[in-house]
């Protein structure tokens, strides 16, 4: 049975944290803000896979104790080390399928998506014991953020949409921001959008 292991690019992928001037430290947190949403924004143990950006693969090695990349095909995934939180990132085959599996119980995953693959995203992840999941969008994009806004809460939606430095959002009425929540219309419009689930058990 072949399943997903550790990629050996990386000197087996297990990437220590490293020191770097302030101003790189503070520029790479920037894309690690949704550590925020999280009970414990101490990383901790990380195993992520998927199209991850090397902005964020330098942020990880900058905040987590340990990040395991998995890519590739071998025997077993035995090799894996069990982790605190699963990164995924894009695509959910093989090396999403076990990345998941090494998170421990009542650990995190959090997942960068897309409008069109949402309820893909999210159907995969409860089939795989994930649950509490939380569905955010990153605005502008992933890479440039500026605001973290929460899809499913649309109190808090009102507030980011009628924030924002764009004329055309600002007017939007309460009505219309309520309305467009429930039509699922904003999910469709967020380009940039992120998952965070807890796994069950103790």
């Amino acid at each position: 049975m072949s399943d997903t292991a550790i990629s050996s690019s990386l000197a087996n992928s297990q990437v220590p944290p490293v020191a770097a001037p302030a101003a790189s430290l503070l520029e790479a947190s920037r894309r690690v803000d949704w550590r925020f949403l999280l009970p414990d924004p101490n990383l901790g143990s990380v195993v992520a896979a998927g199209g991850v950006s090397p902005s964020l693969r330098e942020a990880l090695a900058l905040f987590c104790q340990q990040v395991t990349y998995v890519e590739g095909l071998l025997a077993s995934a035995g090799e894996l080390p069990q982790a605190d939180l699963a990164v995924i990132c894009g695509e959910l085959g093989q090396p999403a399928e076990a990345a998941l599996k090494r998170v421990k119980p009542a650990g995190f995953c959090y997942v960068e998506t897309t409008s069109r693959t949402l309820a893909q995203s999210q159907q995969f992840l409860r089939a795989r014991g994930f649950e509490d999941i939380e569905v955010f969008w990153h605005s502008p994009n992933f890479e440039g953020c500026k605001r973290i806004i929460p899809l499913d809460n649309p109190a808090a939606l009102v507030y980011a949409l009628r924030k924002t430095d764009q004329p055309v959002m600002r007017w939007l009425t309460r009505e219309a921001v309520y309305l467009a929540y429930r039509s699922g219309a904003l999910k469709l419009a967020a380009r940039s959008i992120s998952l965070i689930a807890r796994r069950g058990g103790a």
